[in-house]
């Protein structure tokens, strides 16, 4: 079955990807997994709708944010500034910043036979480029060689295993996705790596470096990943096998920012400034009858409660806050809809 996806004919909020948007040191986001997906990725440009309304839930991932000096391989990723893990034994490192978010390396037990491998890019891979839009287009290439032996191959001393790749990224569309969780405005992205892997053996302590055919060749892998500012990482991606075939479908499980609630025309609240650093203030239209203001977090955690009887004006504190997007929740006193608004703080 072919992913089901339209142009529609108004245009849709297009969203710019930023560096506040990544997670942070402490984060856990729990995303789910389709393994025999049957869905499509659907037409690239601009203001699509994506729809993916009944994957099937084959595995659940946590992943763990952590600093890189919490980890068994901090000595080798002393310039890197996060680390992310699914299982406490293998980990994936980056640095980040307001410019750029770069893939540093990996280490644990990459092969699952309880030995510890580090695999250090000595030509790290850019991920984004911040602020990432829709039409940016961008290549990279990354380069990495690691001599073990805890590789699990009998009568085999040593493993020397050479990769590169070389990246090419496009921002190839924008408009809106649907999970079974909700609806998120969002970028897509078509990353496609082009790989060349060599495989080196010894038998013996003292033997000489040979090539394994077996194991060595060239490949390509294509993913599309749909960027939400709610999601922390990706809100979903999509894999494919060797053949080319949809395989994996990848979806995360915190809402998006406007599920449930009810969203009002654009001038009928102010809030600024935006992004906001340190404060923002909620500007309200004369008459306007609220019992009160609650800012939530991405995850739907109430962070803030402000009371709003007779004040057509107020000033959140942000202090203490998570860089990303919130959902700022005005309530009424007369039984009226909900007015809601996105507030970006930095």
């Amino acid at each position: 079955m072919a992913l089901s996806a339209v142009t529609v004919s108004s245009a849709l909020a297009q969203i710019s990807y930023v560096f506040s948007d990544l997670p942070v040191v402490g984060d856990q986001v729990t995303r789910y997994r389709d393994t025999m997906t049957v869905y499509g990725p659907g037409p690239s440009g601009a203001n699509q709708q994506w729809n993916f309304p009944a994957p099937v839930t084959h595995e659940t991932i946590t992943t763990s944010v952590v600093t890189p000096a919490s980890t068994p391989s901090a000595a080798q990723f002393g310039s890197s500034n996060l680390a992310m893990t699914t299982d406490n034994s293998a980990f994936l490192y980056f640095t980040a910043n307001t410019n750029s978010m770069i893939a540093t390396g990996a280490a644990g037990d990459l092969l699952g036979n309880g030995g510890n491998i580090v695999t250090v890019f000595s030509n790290p891979l850019t991920v984004h480029n911040f602020p990432r839009n829709y039409g940016d287009i961008a290549e990279d290439t990354y380069y990495f060689e690691v001599i073990t032996q805890n590789h699990g191959i009998p009568l085999i001393h040593s493993v020397r295993l050479r990769h590169y790749g070389h990246v090419y990224d496009t921002t190839d569309g924008h408009g809106q996705i649907t999970t079974p969780v909700g609806t998120y405005d969002c970028l897509r992205v078509k990353s496609t790596d082009y790989t060349v892997d060599s495989v080196w053996t010894k038998l013996f302590s003292f033997s000489q470096w040979a090539l394994n055919n077996d194991f060595t060749g060239p490949g390509v892998s294509t993913t599309y990943s749909w960027l939400a500012k709610e999601t922390k990482l990706n809100v979903a991606e999509l894999s494919f096998d060797t053949l080319g075939n949809p395989k994996n479908f990848t979806w995360s499980s915190i809402p998006p920012l406007t599920t449930g609630v009810v969203d009002t025309d654009a001038d009928d609240v102010r809030i600024y400034p935006q992004p906001a650093s340190g404060s923002f203030t909620i500007q309200l239209p004369e008459g306007g009858t609220f019992q009160s203001a609650e800012l939530l977090s991405a995850d739907g955690r109430r962070v803030r409660t402000l009371p709003m009887l007779g004040r057509n004006r107020a000033e959140v504190n942000t202090d203490g806050l998570t860089p990303g997007m919130y959902l700022l929740r005005l309530l009424p006193t007369n039984g009226a809809e909900v007015l809601t608004r996105k507030v970006l703080i930095q």
